[in-house]
């Protein structure tokens, strides 16, 4: 519920609430005990907003924006223990034109800026705070340059905040040392980590906007964007478990820590999910393995986003061209500090450097018809030892509507719509691709095996 308030010609606020609940029934069985449960999550949220004219300049309107919001969650076992969160929120935003049509001159068609931030803190780990700057500049008319600066976030979830610890004790002969001799006797533990703070970015565009007086009815626009993540939250360990004592990725002493205090190993042997394979005590452990999540990752991208579109009139509506297309110029990954930096792009479950989406279609008041040609880059698969390649993917889809006019003789018949969607209209096949899992065969990230989809839908407005 909500309500929307004029308070004067220029300003206006906005109040409103919800409130949200899911329920879930959960089948568990650890160590041969097996039970049942029910995890219910709530959700509430109270916002408010007030924007309008703050003052005026030669170039326009300068406008604020300002907003206040509570968001409450509650969870209750089994995925994780009795949790909540509380999240206070306060953002704003500014925007300044410059330039404009009553003090515009030549080579300065229009100049914005906006300046935003947002503030945010949890009960439960802290508070972050992020701005955002853009720019907006028309050198000529129809001609817009941008760019933008700013830092994101996401929090970790109640999963990977509380979800239990399990520790399993390990003798060392399946984990050996550089030289080849048994490992020492090592719990592994993993599970969530409620000191985990939030994953960031930090991200930058510049762009341009064009729709030529010259010919009408195209548009071109295209973007630079550089994003850097860091704190990424994964688990330290990354591949076998037989070389946790010899891979340069763990041999760290936040994850690895030999010659462990009796006390602390004691505590994981007397943990719930406790386990313990052959008959290693705890008097023999001689480290441990903290594979809990962590905020250790990073990834930097780069690419270019580029869109052509083009209608021209034809008949009684118009015919209509689109391409849209992203190139990545860049993806390194690093899983730990201490890890080598990974260029992941091009290969099994990563991102693919070059996919497009074109269409061609034609639409009048009451019909539209599009064609969609979707194309996915060839690139390679490690994942079974050796690079293959793995040829490139196109597809095609179909859409078409028609909607009965408002003024249909039959009264059922105004306000109906109908619509036909097909997905992969000639049922193309994902790319072979051997994913070292047994009866996979392709890319899950880059093709889909669902083959022909077809959907219709009947609609009606009243």
């Amino acid at each position: 519920g909500g309500l929307d308030i004029s308070l004067s010609a220029e300003w206006s606020a906005e109040v409103y609430g919800t409130f949200s609940r899911n329920e879930g029934d959960f089948f568990q069985s650890r160590n041969g005990v097996s039970s049942t449960a029910t995890s219910t999550s709530d959700v509430s949220l109270i916002e408010a907003n007030l924007d309008g004219k703050l003052a005026s300049l030669p170039g326009g309107a300068v406008r604020l924006a300002v907003g206040a919001q509570y968001i409450a969650n509650a969870d209750t076992p089994p995925i994780v223990t009795d949790a909540e969160r509380g999240v206070y929120s306060i953002f704003a935003e500014l925007f300044i034109p410059v330039f404009g049509e009553k003090n515009r001159r030549a080579g300065i068609h229009s100049l914005d800026f906006s300046i935003s931030g947002r503030f945010e803190d949890y009960s439960d780990f802290g508070s972050t705070s992020n701005p955002k700057f853009g720019i907006l500049y028309s050198p000529i008319p129809n001609l817009n340059i941008r760019g933008t600066y700013g830092t994101s976030f996401i929090v970790p979830s109640y999963q990977q905040l509380f979800l239990p610890v399990n520790a399993t004790a390990l003798p060392g002969f399946i984990s050996p040392l550089p030289d080849g001799s048994p490992g020492p006797d090592y719990l592994a533990v993993g599970g969530g980590n409620s000191d985990l703070s939030p994953e960031e970015a930090e991200t930058w565009t510049i762009g341009f906007d064009f729709e030529p007086s010259f010919i009408d009815g195209l548009r071109m626009n295209g973007t630079y964007y550089n994003i850097d993540f860091t704190d990424g939250i994964r688990s330290p360990l990354n591949g076998s478990i037989s070389t946790i004592f010899t891979n340069p990725n763990t041999i760290d002493d936040r994850f690895i820590r030999f010659d462990p205090p009796a006390s602390e190993v004691e505590a994981f042997f007397a943990e719930p999910f406790f386990q313990v394979f052959g008959d290693v005590t705890a008097a023999d452990i001689g480290a441990i393995l903290d594979n809990r999540i962590q905020n250790i990752a990073t990834t930097s991208t780069d690419g270019l986003d580029i869109s052509v579109e083009y209608g021209l009139p034809l008949g009684q509506g118009q015919l209509n061209f689109a391409v849209n297309g992203n190139y990545i110029l860049s993806f390194d990954q690093r899983a730990t500090p201490t890890s080598d930096i990974i260029e992941t792009i091009n290969n099994f479950a990563q991102p693919v450097d070059f996919r497009l989406r074109s269409s061609v279609g034609w639409s009048s008041e009451q019909f539209s018809s599009t064609l969609f040609l979707n194309y996915v880059d060839d690139y390679g698969s490690d994942r079974v030892g050796n690079r293959v390649p793995v040829e490139s993917w196109t597809t095609l889809d179909y859409s078409a509507q028609y909607s009965f006019s408002e003024e249909a003789s039959n009264d059922f018949l105004s306000g109906v719509r109908l619509s036909l969607n097909v997905q992969n209209v000639f049922n193309e096949d994902p790319p072979f691709v051997d994913s070292g899992t047994k009866g996979i065969f392709y890319d899950g990230n880059n093709a889909s095996p669902l083959g022909r989809f077809v959907s219709v839908e009947l609609s009606k407005s009243f």
